[in-house]
């Protein structure tokens, strides 16, 4: 969990990105710095929940990978959800299905790209859909 630009009592949005692919989410925590803008990355669930715990009146936006080991992106965000968090939530997967459709539905406030992603694309679906 490398966050070191965000302490405790940072009162700008955040956007909490859960993907376990290290690289991946280290790169777009920098796109979205280079726009002024916070993101703060898990690898875990246990990790997501650490942070949201400590963040959670700062954490406006969610970026999720459904497929997490040891857990599941959905079952983070239903829990998010739960606890009245209604931020709006791009899920990712390498295959959007009928199924990961229904799931979203059901927690609601949720967008989907399909993998890889393209980070402009990332960075423009944000924008289209951010507070």
């Amino acid at each position: 969990m490398k966050n070191s630009r965000i302490n405790k009592n940072c009162r700008k949005p955040l956007i909490l990105i859960l993907e376990d692919n290290v690289e991946f989410r280290e790169i777009v925590i920098k796109m979205f710095l280079e726009f002024d803008l916070y993101a703060i990355g898990a690898g875990t669930i246990k990790e997501a929940n650490e942070i949201y715990n400590k963040y959670s009146s700062s954490i406006l936006f969610f970026i999720i990978d459904i497929w997490i080991p040891k857990g599941n992106g959905f079952e983070f965000l239903k829990t998010i959800r739960l606890r009245g968090n209604n931020s709006p939530a791009i899920i990712m997967s390498s295959i959007i299905t009928e199924d990961v459709i229904k799931n979203g539905e059901k927690i609601g406030n949720v967008n989907y790209m399909e993998k890889p992603i393209n980070l402009r694309e990332l960075l423009n679906e944000f924008r289209k859909i951010k507070v």
